[in-house]
C-alpha cells in the first residue's frame, strides 16, 4: 500500500512543535543520529569570518530534511525508527515514501549560514510550521508566506515541499518536478509568491482534485517516464586529464568536446554525438591515471559546427570535492551492465536513467560524508599534552621530518611511537585535520600491489587497481598548498624493496615533483608516469625489539631520518598522568622503581640491550580507568610477563623477574 509515510510524518510534525523553545534537544537528537553513521543534516554553522561553529538553532523543516535527503529507503527507515524510539511515537515506520520529494543533500537547511542569517529567520520558520499544520493552501497567511521566501536559502519549491511534509493533505510541493508535470496540463506558476502559489493550486484543483499526495507521486512517475522516454537522456564523457582537465574548469563554465580526435578521425561511439540534445545530463569522468567522476554537466548545444569540426557544448553545473573512484563503481551490482563500466574504451557513452540514479545516489552519499566540521588549530603545546617528550626533543623531531620529509620513529615496545606519529603530523599542519593523514601497518605478506598498484581478478579477467598509497598521493597532488602525512606502522615488518618498488628513489626530498616522474611497474606505457609531490611526508614506526625482522634495507635507511624513543618513566608528565587517574604516591614509586630496575637488567643482558627496554605506555591507563594494586598486578601478569617470556629462554628467570615486580 502506498503513502504509509503519512501517519509518522504527521505525528512527527505535531511532536516537533513542542521543541521550539528546546531546539538544543532537537540538535542533540540529530547529532546522535549522525554519530550512528546516519546521513543527516550537517550541524556545523559558519560565522562571518568563515570559521565553522556548532549550529545552535534549528526549525521543523530543517529537522524533516534529516530523513528526506537520501534516496535510500532503508536509510530513511532507519532514521525514522530511531526518532520513533526516542519520542515513543505510535505510528509505524513506513514501507514507502511515495510522493515525497527529496531534499537537496547540499542545501538541506531552510536558512543560511550564520553570516547570512537574520536573527528572526528561524523564528519565522517556526511560525510558518505552526501555520502550515493548522491551515492549508486556501487559508495560509500570504504575508507570512512571502516573508518566509525572503529568507536566505529559501525558495517556493523548498518552502512548499516542507509544508507538504508537515501537512500532505493541505499543500502540494511546487518544486521543479511537480511544476513540469503540472505544466503539461497547461497550468503555469505565474509568480514565485504566495499569490502565485495560491493561483497555481486553485487552477490545479479546478481541473483535478486536492489529492496532493497522489499528484506529487504522479509528478515523480511522469519525470521518470520522461527521462526514460523521449525526454532527458544521460551520458558519460571520458576526459583525458593530460589533454583537458575537466576538474579544473569552474562551475558554470561552458565547455566543448569535438566529435573527432586530433587526427580528424571519428571518435569511438561517434553515433552518440548526434543523439545529444540540450537539457541532457552528462557525467564528467577523468580517465587514467585519476579514474574518477569529478563533475556533472548539462548539454547546452547539440552537435554543431562545420563538417569535420563538429562539437557538442555543455555547462559544468556541479563539481565533486570527493570524487567517485572507478574501483568503487565496478563493485556496484546495479552498474554491472553499464556501458562505460563494461568497456571504457571511447569518449562518449550512453547511461540509462536508472544507472544515472545509482551514480547520483553514490555521489550524494559522498557529499554527505564531507562534514563541514571545524578543524581545530593544533600547536606544539597540544602535541606535548600527555606526551612524555621534552620540548627540545619535539623540536628536533619536527625539524628532521620537515627537512627530510621522511622520518622513522624507532624504539622498544611501549614508548608511544604510533601515538606520537599523528601528533607530529598535526603539529606541522597547525591543524588537527585527520583528512590529510593516512595510516597503514606493514606485515610480511604486504606487497607492491597493495601499496602502489596491481592487478586483481574482475569479471573473469584481471583489472588494474590502485593501492592505498597511490590513491593517497593523488589526493595530495590535487592539494599542493597543504601538507599531507602517510604513517607506516611497523615499517620494518614488510619487505620494503618489494612494497616500495621504484618509489624508493622518489621518497627523497630532492626527487619530488613532476620533473622526476617515472613509469610504474604496471603503467600502460612510458607516457603514463607517477611522481611524489613535495607536500607528502612519511612517518614510519619501528619496533627495535622484534627479533623476527631483518635489518631495514640500507637503500631505504638513507632516505629516512631517524629518531630514537626511550621509556619516559622519570618524566614529570608521566607522574601527573598516573595521579590524575587516582594512583597513590606509593604505587607511582613502585612503578617507576621496579620498571627502572627491570630495564637495567634487560639493558645489561647480552642478547637484549637498549632496544628491548619496556616502555611507559604499558602503564598509561585508559580514559576513566582507576589505578590501584589490582590494576598494577593485571598489567604485570597480562602484558609484561608475556613479553619477558619472549625475551628470556629460562622460565625460572622470568618467574624471578615477575616475582620482583609483584613483591609487596
Amino acid at each position: 500500500m502506498s503513502f504509509t509515510w503519512i501517519p509518522i510524518y504527521s505525528e512527527i510534525a505535531r511532536k516537533v512543535l513542542g521543541f521550539e523553545n528546546r531546539q538544543d534537544e532537537l540538535l542533540t537528537l540529530v547529532g546522535q543520529l549522525s554519530s550512528k553513521g546516519m546521513k543527516v543534516i550537517s550541524l556545523n554553522d559558519r560565522d562571518s569570518s568563515g570559521k565553522f561553529v556548532p549550529l545552535s538553532e534549528i526549525d521543523p523543516f530543517t529537522f524533516f530534511a534529516s530523513f528526506n535527503r537520501t534516496s535510500s529507503i532503508t536509510a530513511r527507515q532507519a532514521i525514522l525508527a530511531e526518532i520513533k524510539s526516542a519520542w515513543n511515537l505510535s505510528a509505524p515506520v513506513p514501507d514507502d515514501f511515495d510522493g515525497v520529494p527529496l531534499a537537496n543533500p547540499q542545501n538541506s537547511w531552510s536558512f543560511g549560514y550564520l553570516a547570512n542569517r537574520d536573527p528572526n529567520d528561524v523564528q519565522i520558520l517556526w511560525r510558518v510550521a505552526r501555520e502550515g499544520i493548522a491551515a492549508d493552501w486556501k487559508t495560509f497567511d500570504h504575508t507570512l508566506f512571502n516573508e518566509t521566501l525572503a529568507i536566505h536559502k529559501m525558495g517556493v519549491g523548498k518552502l512548499t515541499t516542507g509544508l507538504f511534509c508537515l501537512n500532505p493533505k493541505g499543500f502540494l510541493p511546487c518544486e521543479k518536478q511537480t511544476q513540469s508535470y503540472i505544466k503539461q496540463k497547461g497550468i503555469l506558476l505565474e509568480s514565485k509568491t504566495a499569490e502565485g502559489y495560491h493561483s497555481w493550486l486553485k487552477q490545479i484543483v479546478a481541473i483535478s482534485d486536492d489529492n496532493f499526495v497522489q499528484l506529487s507521486l504522479d509528478a515523480y512517475k511522469s519525470s521518470r517516464e520522461t527521462r526514460s522516454g523521449s525526454g532527458v537522456k544521460y551520458w558519460w564523457l571520458n576526459a583525458n586529464p593530460k589533454v583537458w582537465d575537466l576538474r579544473a574548469a569552474p562551475v558554470g563554465s561552458i565547455q566543448f568536446y569535438t566529435s573527432r580526435n586530433e587526427g580528424g578521425n571519428k571518435r569511438k561511439k561517434f553515433k552518440y554525438f548526434s543523439k545529444v540534445r540540450p537539457g541532457d545530463m552528462l557525467i564528467g569522468y577523468i580517465a587514467s591515471p585519476d579514474k574518477e567522476i569529478v563533475a556533472l554537466c548539462e548539454i547546452t548545444k547539440a552537435l554543431y559546427g562545420p563538417p569535420g569540426q563538429e562539437k557538442i557544448e555543455f555547462k559544468k553545473i556541479e563539481a565533486f570535492a570527493n570524487p567517485l573512484k572507478w574501483d568503487e563503481l565496478q563493485d556496484i551490482q546495479e552498474l554491472a551492465q553499464c556501458e562505460p563500466i563494461l568497456n571504457n574504451q571511447g569518449s562518449l557513452f550512453s547511461v540509462t536513467s536508472d544507472e544515472f540514479d545509482v551514480i547520483r545516489t553514490l555521489l550524494d552519499k559522498r557529499i554527505d560524508d564531507i562534514q563541514c566540521t571545524q578543524i581545530a588549530p593544533y600547536t606544539k603545546d597540544d602535541a606535548l599534552e600527555g606526551l612524555f617528550m621534552a620540548p627540545g626533543q619535539l623540536d628536533t623531531t619536527l625539524s628532521r621530518l620537515k627537512r627530510k620529509k621522511a622520518l622513522i620513529l624507532q624504539g622498544p615496545p611501549g614508548v608511544g611511537k604510533t601515538f606520537i606519529a599523528r601528533r607530529l603530523a598535526f603539529t606541522l599542519m597547525g591543524l588537527k585535520d585527520n583528512s590529510r593523514v593516512a595510516m597503514v601497518q606493514f606485515h610480511p605478506s604486504y606487497g607492491y600491489e597493495d601499496f602502489v598498484q596491481g592487478f586483481r581478478p574482475f569479471r573473469g579477467g584481471l583489472e588494474r587497481r590502485d593501492g592505498i598509497f597511490y590513491q593517497f598521493a593523488q589526493r595530495a597532488i590535487k592539494d599542493p598548498d597543504r601538507d599531507w602525512f602517510f604513517i607506516i606502522d611497523e615499517i620494518n615488518r614488510g619487505n620494503l624493496a618489494k612494497v616500495f618498488g621504484e618509489l624508493l628513489m622518489l621518497i627523497e626530498s630532492d626527487k619530488r615533483g613532476s620533473a622526476h616522474a617515472i613509469p610504474l611497474t604496471y603503467s600502460d606505457g612510458p607516457e603514463e608516469t607517477f611522481f611524489l609531490p613535495s607536500n607528502i611526508h612519511f612517518i614510519g614506526t619501528m619496533n627495535t625489539a622484534d627479533r623476527s625482522l631483518a635489518m631495514v634495507d640500507y637503500a631505504l635507511r638513507r632516505r629516512f631520518a631517524f629518531v630514537n624513543l626511550e621509556p619516559e618513566i622519570d618524566s614529570p608528565s608521566f607522574v601527573v598522568l598516573l595521579k590524575g587517574h587516582g594512583a597513590t604516591d606509593d604505587l607511582i614509586s613502585k612503578i617507576r622503581k621496579r620498571l627502572g630496575n627491570l630495564n637495567e637488567v634487560i639493558e645489561k643482558e647480552r642478547d637484549l640491550g637498549q632496544g628491548f627496554l619496556i616502555g611507559h605506555s604499558y602503564f598509561c591507563p585508559q580514559k576513566g580507568q582507576s589505578l590501584n594494586e589490582n590494576w598494577y598486578r593485571e598489567v604485570i601478569e597480562g602484558e609484561i610477563q608475556p613479553l619477558l617470556e619472549e625475551y628470556f629462554d629460562s622460565r625460572e628467570r622470568v618467574d624471578q623477574l615477575v616475582t620482583e615486580l609483584l613483591a609487596e
